[in-house]
This record gives C-alpha cells, structure tokens and sequence, in this order.
C-alpha cells in the first residue's frame, strides 16, 4: 500500500515539475526599456554611495533612476549628509532620457542583486531655468 502512493506521489511530483518548470524558465528578462528616449523634467537628486536622480515624465509621474556615470557633473557635495546633491540651477532642468527597468546585479549599494531598479542609459540637457 505505502509503495502505491509513493508511486504516485513521485508521478505526480513529476508532472507538477513538468509543468511548472516551463513558466520558470521561460520567464521573460527583467530588463525593460521605457520606450526609448522620452523628455523629463529634473526634479532632485543626489546619494552618497550611488548618484541617482528623480525626474518627472510629460504625465506628472515621478521616476528615480540610477546615474551610473551618466549624469554628468551635476551634484554637488553636502556636507549635512556626507554625500552629494543635485546643484540648484539643473532643478526644473528639461531633459531627454533613455532608462531602463533591470535588476540591480550589484551595481547599487542596499539594494539585492535581484531588485528591479531604474537605470539612465543615456541624458542629455535641453535646457536648465
């Protein structure tokens, strides 16, 4: 009797496996392009490990992504956080960006390798207030 129901138990298993392993791996990539390069407006910015900026899209949504040395010269240091920020004269910057939804794979301090993040791929100033 035992040896009938490990029988099923290990058939079962095994279909379960059969099926699910199917959606595991053809699980689609984590990167994601938020449809080319878009304009935004510059909200804030800054960090002390990791530079990242806040920007705002033509919707009045707000999206913080990560610079990985593609922001350019725009921060400055603050002494009260022992970090960087973004310089006062590229607040309410017009901007054209290319980001990306991706999963950290350690480039950013804090968060895990598998968190989803924002990065900048590209950015370009179109004009500073």
């Amino acid at each position: 009797m035992k040896s009938s129901y490990q029988k099923l138990s290990i058939a079962l298993l095994l279909i379960l496996t059969t099926c699910f392993s199917s959606v595991v791996f053809s699980a689609p990539d984590v990167t994601k392009n938020t449809n080319g390069i878009q304009a935004y407006t510059l909200v804030s910015g800054g960090g002390i490990d990791d530079l990242s900026i806040r920007l705002k899209d033509a919707k009045n949504q707000y999206i913080s992504a990560y610079c990985l040395h593609q922001c350019g010269n725009w921060f400055a240091s603050d002494p009260e956080s022992d970090g960087y920020r973004l310089k006062k004269k590229y607040k309410g910057a017009k901007v054209w960006a290319e980001l990306s939804f991706e999963r950290n794979n350690d480039r950013i301090i804090g968060p895990g390798d598998d968190a989803t993040l924002y990065f900048v791929k590209k950015i370009k100033l179109e004009s500073i207030r």
